[in-house]
């Protein structure tokens, strides 16, 4: 991280780099804002992953539920049962976008 002052040094500017894609910097607007379980920094803009690096679209699961995938993996049973059983509508049993 390094800052950025203006000439008048009234205004500084924490800037950072991630190391995914070190040509695009970032700025923090606003830092160390108390939140409930530690603190928050307000940046410039979002944080995206490039296009390039998103993994493709996996067939095997397009037509299928959150709810329906994870049920498939045994460790997420009793996390899934949890689920089902807070009195909540079923949010990983609807279809995604």
């Amino acid at each position: 991280m390094t800052k950025a002052c203006a000439l008048d040094n009234i205004a500084c500017f924490t800037r950072f780099i991630l190391m995914e894609d070190p040509s695009r910097p970032y700025t923090v607007l606003q830092e160390d804002l108390p939140a409930a379980n530690g603190i928050i920094h307000i940046i410039d803009r979002p944080i995206t992953i490039p296009l390039s690096d998103r993994s493709p679209r996996d067939e095997q699961f397009a037509d299928k539920t959150i709810g329906e995938i994870l049920t498939k993996d045994g460790k997420y049973n009793r996390w899934l049962s949890l689920v089902d059983n807070c009195g909540s509508p079923p949010p990983l049993r609807a279809l995604g976008p």
